[in-house]
């Protein structure tokens, strides 16, 4: 049985390790090719993580554990 894992990425406007344009050209090749991505752009951000974002994967993760059942 396949069993498509979703992903979730995050990615910093002022990310200058990981340019955000870089970062933002690989979801939609991903969505093309069938798999379910979720993109969230924060601006101001750079390469790091805040806890907007944990916050939210929080939330992500418990809805498809929930719904997975």
């Amino acid at each position: 049985m396949y069993v498509q894992t979703p992903i979730l990425w995050f990615h910093g406007m002022a990310d200058r390790i990981v340019l955000f344009e870089a970062g933002q050209a690989g979801p939609p090749f991903l969505v093309e090719v069938g798999v379910s991505c979720e993109f969230k752009a924060y601006p101001g951000l750079g390469h790091s993580i805040i806890n907007e974002e944990l916050q939210y994967l929080e939330s992500w993760i418990k809805t498809r554990i929930s719904g997975s059942s």
